[in-house]
């Protein structure tokens, strides 16, 4: 039995191949095999000797090796790559010879002195995807030499490769002599970066082999810029720039310096008979790490109707994102040197965990930023918001105090810009909370006209609907709030308002399953405990209803009905009546 064990190991393979070898060699095949035998004796067995690689095997105009080191192969695969270009100077082009080369780690099967297996395959199929002279590593290859080599890399995303089943990411390492964007700007300098976020969304990558297909894939990223340009925090580059670099090799770090962005979205878009894949990744420029990354896989049968679909979700997916950034970079500051926007940024991060104290410091940041700057409508906005949880949570001091604080602070960010979405936001949930509903509607509404991706926006329209008692208008908004950003930080709250819509349709059974949803997001959280405790209620379910109701009175010790009642948003009279039963 012995004799009949596979032997397998994992290493690092490395393939490699002659560009144009079949026109080469139609064009002088004595020549080509001269020059390609004497550059394989001069360059790369020295070269394979000094980085301990192994030839495993030659196929013509291909190479497969392996390296104990993936270090030392991707650093012998620079050294080939940089000589041959060397080499290649001054040689009429269409006698040089110029490698590709695919770079993977994988588990392999040995027989004797060859090697087989899907790390082998991948290491192939990814040197396919290189260009001319160029070098395509995959991830696992990139997360081992990220810091330990001195070379950039671009991030192509995650790529389908042939009879591969599943999307390998791939980099490709970018090389000295590149040119880097449409001129290759040499600056010693870069562009300064402007006070708040800044992005360029380049044009996405058509990669499906049909040019016709190049409307779908420009006009994506044209909605992108222009969703994203309705952000009102954001600066984000014009077409005109960003798509001067369409069809070209360029590396994020580079082109981002030239043009003074912090952030860069890149994506692709692929098409295969009545589907198509489209991915998307939000890079931080700075660093290089990926803050975000997703594919849509979609059916074509209204192909401007994907494009929507797909342009809003990336929206609405990378604007928390970036703020989630942004509030990181701004925590790292000294607290003397924090500006208006680090403020918000700070108090954001503090939003993000949506707790009594955090909110309680978001609201002190939030007083620093309009401190330093009362004209920054962003900051009285958010403080809107912050108010507005305060006085529905029951987190700060008296209902009306709180009430009267947000109300003030939304007219005031209106005043100051009067398309500031959040402040749009803040606004209508003011007027939710004091039963105005037409005001409440008109406001949501106002917000998510100004920006459509704007997810609090559809879930506060959710939320004034749901207490208008309008409970199927309320489910479809807050359906679009957990499509565009089913990640998001206040994704809990939408079971929550759900659990209200279903209550005021008399679906008891439907609220509580939406409540205990929200409960076990958020157990700190009194609102969905209110109408678990209304619906259990409703449904004769006492013992349950009890145990929710002293949930309550330990979060709100003081609460009673009378209290409540005049506190609840519930616009109907009978629905009040119900609930209050409840």
């Amino acid at each position: 039995m012995a004799e009949d064990r596979v032997e397998r190991r994992l290493t690092t393979i490395l393939a490699a191949d002659v560009v144009g070898y079949s026109r080469l060699m139609a064009a002088d095949e004595v020549g080509t095999l001269t020059s390609l035998k004497a550059l394989r004796r001069e360059l790369v067995e020295p070269t394979t000797a000094d980085y301990h690689g192994r030839v495993v095997k030659l196929t013509g105009d291909g190479t497969l090796m392996e390296f104990a080191s993936v270090v030392d192969a991707v650093t012998f695969a620079v050294e080939v790559q940089r000589a041959m270009a060397e080499r290649n100077a001054g040689v009429p082009e269409d006698r040089r010879i110029a490698y590709r080369i695919g770079i993977n780690i994988g588990d392999i099967i040995v027989e004797g002195d060859d090697i087989y297996g899907d790390g082998v395959n991948v290491a192939a199929r990814l040197e396919q995807l290189a260009d001319p002279g160029g070098i395509c590593i995959a991830r696992n290859v990139f997360n081992q030499v990220k810091n330990k080599l001195d070379i950039s890399f671009r991030d192509m995303g995650e790529q389908e490769l042939k009879n591969i089943p599943d999307t390998v990411r791939t980099y490709r390492i970018v090389l000295a002599d590149e040119q880097v964007g449409p001129a290759a700007v040499d600056t010693d300098e870069p562009l300064p970066l402007p006070d708040k976020p800044s992005i360029a969304v380049f044009p996405f990558t058509n990669m499906s082999g049909d040019p016709e297909q190049e409307y779908f894939s420009d006009g994506i990223s044209e909605d992108i810029i222009t969703g994203l340009s309705r952000y009102r925090a954001f600066l984000v580059l014009a077409r005109n720039t960003t798509f001067t670099y369409k069809g070209r090799a360029f590396d994020v770090k580079q082109v981002a310096r030239e043009l003074g962005v912090r952030y860069v979205l890149e994506g692709s878009v692929r098409k295969g008979g009545n589907r198509v894949r489209v991915t998307a990744q939000l890079i931080d420029a700075d660093t290089g790490n990926h803050l975000w990354g997703e594919r849509y896989d979609r059916d074509l049968e209204d192909i401007f109707t994907v494009q929507d679909e797909i342009t809003a979700n990336v929206i609405g997916a990378i604007e928390p994102q970036i703020y989630a950034a942004e509030s990181q970079r701004a925590q790292r500051k000294a607290p003397s040197s924090l500006n208006a926007w680090d403020c918000v940024t700070r108090a954001l991060l503090k939003i993000d965990k949506a707790t009594k104290d955090d909110f309680a410091e978001a609201s002190n940041l939030l007083d620093q930023a309009i401190a330093l700057d009362p004209s920054y409508a962003h900051a009285h906005s958010v403080k809107t918001f912050v108010s507005i949880w305060k006085a529905a949570t029951g987190w700060g001091g008296r209902f009306k105090e709180e009430l009267n604080v947000a109300l003030t602070s939304a007219e005031t960010a209106l005043a100051l810009d009067p398309q500031d979405a959040w402040a749009r936001y803040g606004a209508g949930f003011v007027h939710i909370l004091a039963r105005r509903s037409d005001s409440a509607l008109a406001e949501m509404r106002a917000a998510v006209e100004i920006n459509p991706s704007f997810a609090l926006g559809h879930n506060g329209l959710g939320t004034a609907y749901a207490f208008a008692g309008q409970s199927e208008d309320a489910l479809r908004s807050l359906g679009t709030a957990r499509r565009l950003n089913p990640r998001g930080t206040f994704y809990f709250t939408i079971p929550c308002f759900e659990a209200v819509a279903h209550f005021l349709a008399g679906r008891n059974e439907d609220a509580v399953r939406c409540a205990q949803g929200c409960i076990r997001e958020r157990r700190d959280l009194n609102i969905p405990l209110f109408y678990l405790t209304a619906a259990l209620g409703q449904l004769e379910r006492e013992s349950e209803a009890r145990a929710a109701a002293m949930n309550l009175l330990r979060m709100l010790p003081h609460l009673t009905l009378a209290r409540h009642e005049r506190a609840t948003p519930i616009v109907r009279p009978s629905d009040r009546t119900r609930y209050i039963d409840g």
